[in-house]
Protein backbone atom coordinates (compact mmCIF):
# COMPACT_ATOMS: atom_id res chain seq x y z
CA UNK A 1 0.00 0.00 0.00
CA UNK A 2 1.33 3.25 -0.80
CA UNK A 3 2.13 6.02 1.98
CA UNK A 4 0.17 9.01 1.99
CA UNK A 5 2.18 12.11 1.18
CA UNK A 6 2.96 15.87 2.07
CA UNK A 7 5.40 18.59 1.92
CA UNK A 8 7.81 19.59 3.66
CA UNK A 9 5.50 21.62 6.09
CA UNK A 10 3.06 18.71 6.90
CA UNK A 11 0.40 19.33 4.29
CA UNK A 12 -0.96 16.47 2.72
CA UNK A 13 -1.49 16.10 -0.79
CA UNK A 14 -4.86 16.22 -1.23
CA UNK A 15 -4.45 20.25 -0.08
CA UNK A 16 -2.37 21.26 -2.70
CA UNK A 17 -3.33 23.25 -5.62
CA UNK A 18 -1.78 23.56 -9.17
CA UNK A 19 1.43 22.81 -7.35
CA UNK A 20 1.10 25.08 -4.77
CA UNK A 21 0.77 24.51 -1.28
CA UNK A 22 -1.38 27.45 0.45
CA UNK A 23 -2.90 25.76 3.26
CA UNK A 24 0.51 26.25 5.33
CA UNK A 25 -0.57 30.11 6.03
CA UNK A 26 3.04 31.51 4.26
CA UNK A 27 1.14 30.94 0.09
CA UNK A 28 4.30 30.57 -1.53
CA UNK A 29 5.09 27.01 -1.04
CA UNK A 30 5.66 25.39 -4.61
CA UNK A 31 5.46 21.67 -4.07
CA UNK A 32 8.32 20.36 -5.39
CA UNK A 33 9.68 16.92 -6.23
CA UNK A 34 12.65 17.14 -3.41
CA UNK A 35 10.22 18.46 -1.13
CA UNK A 36 7.77 15.60 -1.23
CA UNK A 37 7.71 13.33 2.02
CA UNK A 38 5.65 10.26 3.13
CA UNK A 39 3.13 11.64 6.00
CA UNK A 40 4.51 9.20 8.29
CA UNK A 41 8.04 10.39 8.21
CA UNK A 42 6.69 14.15 8.65
CA UNK A 43 4.63 12.82 11.82
CA UNK A 44 7.38 11.38 13.47
CA UNK A 45 9.96 14.50 13.05
CA UNK A 46 7.01 16.43 14.80
CA UNK A 47 6.61 13.99 17.52
CA UNK A 48 10.42 13.58 17.95
CA UNK A 49 11.19 17.00 17.99
CA UNK A 50 13.48 16.81 14.88
CA UNK A 51 11.49 19.73 13.06
CA UNK A 52 13.37 23.25 12.17
CA UNK A 53 11.90 26.57 13.91
CA UNK A 54 9.60 27.14 10.92
CA UNK A 55 8.12 23.31 11.54
CA UNK A 56 9.34 21.77 8.22
CA UNK A 57 10.78 18.74 7.06
CA UNK A 58 14.38 20.61 6.98
CA UNK A 59 16.81 17.31 5.10
CA UNK A 60 19.94 18.95 6.20
CA UNK A 61 18.34 20.16 10.11
CA UNK A 62 17.44 16.26 10.80
CA UNK A 63 20.65 15.06 9.50
CA UNK A 64 22.60 16.78 11.65
CA UNK A 65 20.23 16.20 14.73
CA UNK A 66 19.93 12.20 13.74
CA UNK A 67 23.73 12.51 14.45
CA UNK A 68 23.04 13.50 18.64
CA UNK A 69 23.39 10.47 20.87
CA UNK A 70 19.54 10.73 21.95
CA UNK A 71 18.52 9.58 18.43
CA UNK A 72 21.80 8.08 16.85
CA UNK A 73 20.78 4.91 15.35
CA UNK A 74 17.12 5.07 16.77
CA UNK A 75 15.26 6.48 13.64
CA UNK A 76 13.37 4.49 11.46
CA UNK A 77 14.06 3.97 8.04
CA UNK A 78 11.80 5.20 6.52
CA UNK A 79 12.80 8.87 8.14
CA UNK A 80 16.07 8.56 7.25
CA UNK A 81 15.31 7.63 3.46
CA UNK A 82 13.01 10.77 3.74
CA UNK A 83 16.35 12.87 5.24
CA UNK A 84 18.61 11.81 3.04
CA UNK A 85 20.62 13.64 -0.46
CA UNK A 86 22.85 13.24 -2.98
CA UNK A 87 26.49 13.89 -1.72
CA UNK A 88 30.02 12.43 -2.40
CA UNK A 89 30.48 8.92 -3.46
CA UNK A 90 33.40 6.93 -2.41
CA UNK A 91 33.83 3.39 -3.97
CA UNK A 92 36.26 1.86 -1.57
CA UNK A 93 38.21 2.38 1.74
CA UNK A 94 41.24 3.72 0.18
CA UNK A 95 39.40 6.71 -1.72
CA UNK A 96 38.15 7.73 1.59
CA UNK A 97 39.48 11.21 2.57
CA UNK A 98 42.03 11.29 5.83
CA UNK A 99 41.36 12.97 8.15
CA UNK A 100 38.07 14.65 7.53
CA UNK A 101 34.88 13.67 9.73
CA UNK A 102 32.26 13.46 7.18
CA UNK A 103 28.37 12.78 7.99
CA UNK A 104 26.30 10.02 5.58
CA UNK A 105 23.66 11.22 4.20
CA UNK A 106 22.37 8.30 2.57
CA UNK A 107 22.48 5.07 4.10
CA UNK A 108 23.77 2.18 1.44
CA UNK A 109 22.92 -1.55 1.05
CA UNK A 110 24.42 -3.15 3.51
CA UNK A 111 22.81 -0.63 6.63
CA UNK A 112 26.46 -0.53 8.29
CA UNK A 113 26.29 3.22 7.72
CA UNK A 114 23.28 5.26 8.46
CA UNK A 115 22.09 8.83 7.55
CA UNK A 116 23.53 10.78 10.29
CA UNK A 117 26.76 8.54 11.20
CA UNK A 118 29.68 10.69 11.84
CA UNK A 119 32.80 8.90 10.43
CA UNK A 120 36.46 9.47 9.35
CA UNK A 121 39.46 7.84 8.54
CA UNK A 122 43.11 8.29 9.90
CA UNK A 123 46.41 8.43 8.54
CA UNK A 124 47.13 4.87 7.72
CA UNK A 125 50.02 3.66 9.80
CA UNK A 126 52.31 0.55 9.78
CA UNK A 127 51.20 -2.13 11.84
CA UNK A 128 47.46 -0.26 12.55
CA UNK A 129 44.85 -1.53 10.84
CA UNK A 130 43.50 0.94 8.11
CA UNK A 131 39.48 1.63 9.06
CA UNK A 132 36.58 3.59 8.74
CA UNK A 133 35.71 4.90 12.14
CA UNK A 134 32.54 6.47 13.62
CA UNK A 135 32.53 9.41 15.82
CA UNK A 136 29.37 8.99 17.52
CA UNK A 137 30.70 5.42 19.64
CA UNK A 138 33.57 3.36 19.53
CA UNK A 139 33.46 0.97 16.32
CA UNK A 140 34.96 1.07 13.70
CA UNK A 141 34.31 -0.40 10.14
CA UNK A 142 37.78 -2.52 8.96
CA UNK A 143 38.96 -2.38 5.41
CA UNK A 144 37.74 -6.01 4.86
CA UNK A 145 34.43 -5.08 5.06
CA UNK A 146 34.55 -1.22 3.74
CA UNK A 147 34.48 -1.89 0.00
CA UNK A 148 31.24 -3.68 0.16
CA UNK A 149 29.42 -1.30 2.92
CA UNK A 150 30.51 1.41 1.17
CA UNK A 151 27.85 0.55 -1.48
CA UNK A 152 25.40 3.25 -2.41
CA UNK A 153 26.17 5.36 0.49
CA UNK A 154 27.04 9.24 -0.01
CA UNK A 155 28.29 11.74 2.45
CA UNK A 156 28.76 15.48 3.17
CA UNK A 157 31.11 17.57 4.42
CA UNK A 158 31.11 18.59 8.04
CA UNK A 159 32.65 21.82 10.22
CA UNK A 160 33.92 18.79 12.72
CA UNK A 161 37.01 18.43 13.29
CA UNK A 162 38.77 15.48 13.36
CA UNK A 163 39.50 13.94 16.12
Amino acid sequence: MAQKRCNICGIPEEEWTSGICKACGRFTCEVRPEDIIEQRAYAYADKKGLLDTFANFNKRYIREKLSEKKFYRKTPVYVQEAASCDGLSVASLKDFPIGQVLRVCRSGKTKDFQVGDLVWRAEPNPGIPDTINFLQEAAALDEEFCDAALQGVMFEETMIPAP
